[in-house]
């Protein structure tokens, strides 16, 4: 998987804002948010590259570092106006400014390396650049590779990926 597909959840931590409180204050593990955000836009470009992400709803928790995003969608486009990346997932959790989960139907399509990964849950480490899956995760690539296994971890600095506790996959060929 390309560095720029892991974009959808470190770009999600750039999401603490600060804004006014709309009255609406969603209550999670017995804590009230501080700031709540309904039909959130967030679109930022760097380097000619827009990103643009989503949500029904975000709700920042101060004092525990925390912003928890619903309904989560990402876009990221070149600077020629080309879709290369999309993201979406049920739910994402980012805490301080380099820890994210996002779980529910998380996709990511990396338009431009042709390349997909499904999860029910991945879990970000951007001090130490991983990402990992709990339970299983599918990885399709254009080039007629795919697989399904359980114990994903991407290691992105060293840009090793692997499946600790089992994966099923094929790679089609056009040879014969």
């Amino acid at each position: 998987m390309n560095p720029r597909s892991i974009v959808f959840l470190s770009l999600c931590s750039l999401t603490l804002l600060s804004c006014e409180d709309d009255g609406v204050n969603p209550v999670t593990s017995g804590q009230v948010a501080d700031t709540v955000l309904e039909n959130l836009v967030r679109v930022t470009v760097t380097d000619g590259e827009r990103t643009e992400i989503r949500a029904n709803r975000a709700s920042a928790y101060n004092d525990e570092d925390k912003t928890i995003l619903e309904g989560v969608e990402l876009k990221s486009m070149n600077d020629e106006g080309e879709l290369i990346m999309e993201a979406q997932a049920a739910r994402v959790e980012v805490r301080g400014e380099d820890q994210a989960r996002a779980q529910g139907a998380v996709q990511i399509q990396d338009i431009a390396q042709d390349a997909r990964l499904s999860a029910e849950v991945l879990v970000w480490d951007g001090e130490e650049r991983t990402l990992e899956g709990e339970g299983p995760v599918s990885i399709d690539t254009g080039d007629g590779f795919s697989a399904t296994g359980e114990g994903f971890s991407a290691d992105l600095a060293r840009e090793t990926y692997g499946f600790n506790l089992g994966v099923e996959g094929k790679w089609d060929t056009d040879e014969e």
